[in-house]
């Protein structure tokens, strides 16, 4: 478990690329797993309703896994799907690890109520956001065999584009 830990800090950290994650289906799933039970515990953090929680969930692994095969295929790589993605689900795991102490302060703090979030706290969640815009830029980059900026424009692009998706299916 160490051994993974230690893989995707150094992804992270651009020690080392994503063809450092072990290949096969099996991986992935397991990733696949991890990164939705997160995702779970990180929605219960916030308050999310559990249906609501399993929803969102579900709409963005099944929106991150589509986009990035499709991109990959497009891109004429494929075959890196299982490595990719799964360097970008661990590394998301592991930022998702270093927010979740914050995420009661967030449910806490509502807009309608006046209150704010701690200036600490909402900088520390938005480095952990520039961070992953990095770390998926730096991922896609090697993946992709392309310039780190490409890399940044497709990660601002996946964004803004699951943010549009989560909007609209979302709603209140």
């Amino acid at each position: 478990m160490w051994a993974f830990v230690q893989l995707f800090l150094d992804i992270a950290l651009h020690r080392r690329g994503p063809d450092a994650v072990p290949p096969g289906r099996f991986v992935l799933g397991l990733l696949v797993v991890v990164s939705m039970a997160v995702a779970l515990v990180s929605q219960a953090l916030l308050r999310t309703p559990p249906a609501q929680a399993l929803l969102e969930t579900l709409l963005h692994l099944g929106f991150f896994l589509l986009f990035y095969y499709l991109l990959l295929t497009a891109m004429r790589v494929p075959a890196r799907f299982e490595q990719t993605a799964g360097a970008l689900l661990g590394t998301g795991v592991l930022l998702s690890l270093f927010a979740m102490p914050l995420l009661p302060l967030v449910a806490g703090a509502r807009v309608d109520d006046g209150a704010a979030l701690p200036v600490l706290a909402l900088l520390t969640l938005l480095g952990l956001l520039l961070w992953s815009l990095d770390i998926t830029a730096f991922v896609l980059s090697r993946a992709l065999d392309r310039g780190y900026l490409v890399g940044v424009l497709i990660a601002v692009g996946y964004f803004l584009a699951e943010s549009a998706l989560r909007r609209a299916f979302l709603a209140d």
